[in-house]
């Protein structure tokens, strides 16, 4: 009666208190999803900064060693100054598996040439690299880098035949280079693995001479 005496029209739809209520929890709904993905976008970026740092670390680490490993080889290629055509020479590495077992081997000759080489006859030099002409010992030799390994295993990892793996694990159990354990795996014995890695050395070199 008052609206239609003063000539005064309004606007809009009746809501319920249902309705209002509604449209709060939405309004609230809306403010706390802005909220999640400010938080979201935050911890984000601060994933990206730690990414970086670590990114920054590592390569920090990676130029420390790359300076310590030069210190370290002048050190070991002095020379003797106490032998005629000197020579000094190196043998190992170190290395850990998946398992976080560790490995390693070093040999150190610091003598004459002579000498260095009369204390490895040809026969013996050839009976040792023509293992390593066996690509089916070489395919186990990789599989035995990470430690002990059944003959199925063997032959599924290296794609060969139970039959061929078998052949190839006598010539290294022949050779002293590997062992059948009680529960019937074959792990790597006397340097086995040491002489594979410093193989896979002596190749990268070969293939790639400049880069190293």
């Amino acid at each position: 009666m008052i609206q239609e005496a003063l000539d005064i029209t309004t606007e809009g739809e009746y809501r319920s208190q249902s309705q209002l209520r509604g449209e709060i929890i939405m309004t609230d709904e809306a403010r706390d999803e802005s909220k999640f993905t400010a938080t979201l976008e935050e911890m984000q970026r601060q994933i990206a900064d730690l990414q970086e740092q670590l990114s920054v670390i590592a390569n920090e680490s990676d130029a420390f060693l790359d300076t310590e490993k030069k210190e370290a080889i002048s050190t070991l290629c002095r020379l003797p100054y106490n032998a005629e055509s000197p020579i000094t020479w190196c043998y190992g590495g170190r290395y850990r598996t998946s398992t976080g077992k560790k490995s390693g081997r070093f040999s150190l000759w610091t003598t004459s040439i002579d000498n260095f080489i009369a204390g490895a006859p040809d026969t013996a030099i050839v009976n040792l690299a023509r293992i390593f002409t066996n690509p089916t010992v070489v395919a186990v030799l990789r599989q035995l880098v990470a430690g002990k390994r059944s003959v199925e295993n063997l032959a599924k990892e290296c794609g060969i035949s139970a039959g061929e793996i078998e052949e190839a694990v006598k010539t290294l159990i022949d050779a002293n280079l590997a062992a059948r354990t009680e529960d019937n795996l074959i792990e790597p014995k006397n340097d086995a693995v040491f002489y594979f890695l410093n193989f896979v050395g002596m190749t990268r070199v070969h293939l790639n001479p400049k880069d190293h």
